[in-house]
């Protein structure tokens, strides 16, 4: 298929860089097909005009993406609602690779959903993150090793790449097939 031309933003929020990487992975992944790619952190953002499809990407934290990631969307669905748009997220959770994680995941997918009733997403990727508590305040850290005991969930990158870059030619291809655009 060819996508010449076609330009699409990816729009991701991350507080330590692992949904940065994901971000940039996705963008790899669809420039090899030929199309062109931006990708920009959620506050770098400010027109969305230039894009025949958009990408928006956040960590989940308190079961939901943060609020950065949200407010965008409120403040751009106008726009949001008339381009072939695709979510992801990041979330520690779907680093158990357990049954009750798979459906936490999907409780998040069905959140994202619902959550923005304009913008209806044509993908939703799900993905484990990096987890490196060397990176974050002392009170954050002693949080998380909590959270862990808790949770069974380890430091450590956990990303597929593979299951990332599975992901990104599915969503380029619901994207480039949205209302016949491309």
């Amino acid at each position: 298929m060819t996508v010449q031309n076609r330009k699409v933003l990816i729009i991701y929020a991350s507080q330590y860089g692992s949904t940065g990487g994901i971000a940039d992975a996705i963008k790899k992944e669809l420039g090899e097909n030929g199309t062109i790619v931006e990708t920009k952190a959620i506050k770098e953002v400010t027109d969305l005009d230039r894009y025949d499809a958009v990408i928006i990407g956040s960590p989940i934290q308190y079961d939901r993406w943060i609020p950065e990631t949200r407010e965008f969307i409120a403040t751009h669905q106008e726009i949001l609602k008339k381009l072939p748009v695709a979510f992801f997220f990041s979330c520690m959770a779907l680093s158990l690779r357990s049954k009750k994680s798979r459906r936490q995941g999907q409780i998040y997918s069905d959140y994202l959903l619902n959550a923005f009733p304009e913008v209806k997403p044509l993908a939703i990727g799900q993905f484990a993150g990096a987890l490196d508590l060397t990176r974050m305040s002392i009170f954050l850290r002693m949080a998380f090793r909590f959270i862990m005991v808790i949770t069974g969930a380890k430091e450590g990158d956990h990303r597929d790449w593979n299951a990332i870059r599975t992901w990104a030619r599915d969503a380029d291809q619901r994207l480039s097939f949205a209302k016949g655009r491309f």
